[in-house]
């Protein structure tokens, strides 16, 4: 995902102190409890899952007891951007499984085939019934939305043998 600008990050943060009671003037730093109380005003409740060790928000929990409202600011900017694309994807692709999360990066696996409604209802016997997805389309359906979602660079890829071995390997030795 595309970095956000200053401005982005100044703006998200005079967002972020009038959803709190800031009467001693701007804040610089912010504890957990007024984290969350952002999150429930902001209508984003939900995002305080994301506040976990394994999760998208394990640098703000590292930053604890006072987390700087711009490194806040920054990272709320990369939240919307990924559900933004999240849910670009569920709309385009149906299913994906994200493999990867970073804060500015993410990894995704879509299947080969689009399994669309009429695809699945047709015969699930038939193997036409399921359309391989050209590379070429996936590209153009990127390309068609990169800015507007801000993705900054992406490659798409078929999965490698490496890949399989690796997923099988991990399976096996329980590690999934």
């Amino acid at each position: 995902m595309r970095l956000p600008s200053e401005e982005d990050i100044a703006a998200k943060m005079t967002y972020l102190q009038s959803l709190v009671d800031s009467s001693e003037g701007g804040i610089v730093s912010v504890d957990i409890h007024t984290i969350e109380s952002m999150f429930t005003a902001s209508g984003h409740a939900d995002w305080i899952g994301r506040l976990a060790h394994d999760k998208s928000g394990h640098e703000l929990l590292a930053a604890l007891p006072g987390v700087p409202i711009v490194y806040l600011a920054s990272w709320w900017l990369f939240e919307e951007m990924f559900d933004r694309i999240s849910s670009w994807l569920t709309l385009t692709f149906g299913t994906y499984e994200l493999k990867e999360r970073q804060l500015a990066k993410i990894r995704i696996e879509l299947s080969s085939s689009d399994d669309t409604d009429e695809g699945v209802n047709e015969s699930k016997s038939d193997p036409s019934a399921h359309h391989r997805r050209p590379l070429g389309d996936l590209f153009g359906a990127v390309e068609a939305v990169k800015e507007e979602l801000n993705i900054q660079d992406y490659s798409i890829a078929q999965t490698s043998l490496e890949q399989i071995f690796n997923q099988f390997a991990a399976l096996d030795s329980g590690n999934v």
